[in-house]
């Protein structure tokens, strides 16, 4: 995160730390007219037919990333949240408690358990 908020030091007015989400929000200007992105396509050899398939390979890349990063450090998955009507912070408490009982749950195996008791030899021959 360090790195990010270096390489982008002029433009970025203030930086959240927290453990449970990462927020974009703003705009790249040259990006919101269309003379910006056909500039910004043809400084990538980026043909018009091609933008779709580039701009999805480049979101899979991103996305990716940021979930193999969030595993290498901890964090677990990444869950997308589809609709602005989802309540992240139930969300949020949601996984707490998913993850503070697997936590506590005890694993199975086999070995702890007592072998069962042997049958006395008078009463193996005898039904009951």
């Amino acid at each position: 995160m360090n790195i990010f908020v270096q390489k982008f030091a002029s433009v970025v007015k203030g930086v959240l730390t927290g453990f449970d989400r990462i927020v974009f929000k703003g705009s790249i200007l040259p990006l919101m007219h269309d003379k910006g992105v056909t500039s910004f396509c043809r400084g990538r050899s980026i043909l018009n037919k091609d933008y779709k398939s580039w701009m999805l390979e480049q979101t899979k890349m991103l996305v990716d990333d940021a979930a193999q990063y969030a595993e290498e450090n901890g964090a677990g998955r990444i869950t997308p949240i589809a609709s602005s009507h989802t309540r992240k912070e139930e969300l949020a408490r949601q996984r707490q408690e998913e993850a503070r009982s697997r936590a506590h749950r005890k694993p199975h195996c086999s070995s702890w358990r007592h072998p069962p008791a042997p049958v006395p030899p008078r009463c193996r021959d005898q039904t009951i």
